[in-house]
């Protein structure tokens, strides 16, 4: 992790396009966007993700619906044979899309 910033807002909202914004969730959606590479994007299987934030894979696999529901996190299609996903991060607006403390 190179120098990670979380603006202090983003721990005090709660709700983001009318879904909870759970502390799961943000624990999820921050190791993601502070892990990402040059191109914005990070490489992680669900399982790698799940132990590496300390949570079960089922847990990960509805913390990533849930947040790119939330417009939060876009998803690539699996590689046949592969586990490992692409995901990227979207920006958390503070405004328009359901933004709300």
């Amino acid at each position: 992790m190179n120098g990670l910033t979380i603006p202090f807002e983003h721990f005090q909202t709660n709700k983001i396009a009318g879904v909870n914004f759970t502390p799961v969730m943000k624990l999820v959606y921050f190791f993601l966007d502070a892990n990402k590479d040059l191109d914005g994007v990070i490489h992680i299987s669900q399982t790698d993700l799940a132990n590496m934030v300390g949570v079960t894979r089922p847990t990960i696999g509805k913390v990533i619906k849930s947040l790119k529901e939330m417009g939060l996190l876009a998803k690539s299609e699996q590689v046949a044979g592969n586990d490992i996903l692409n995901y990227k991060t979207l920006p958390i607006r503070q405004y328009g899309h359901g933004y709300s403390k």
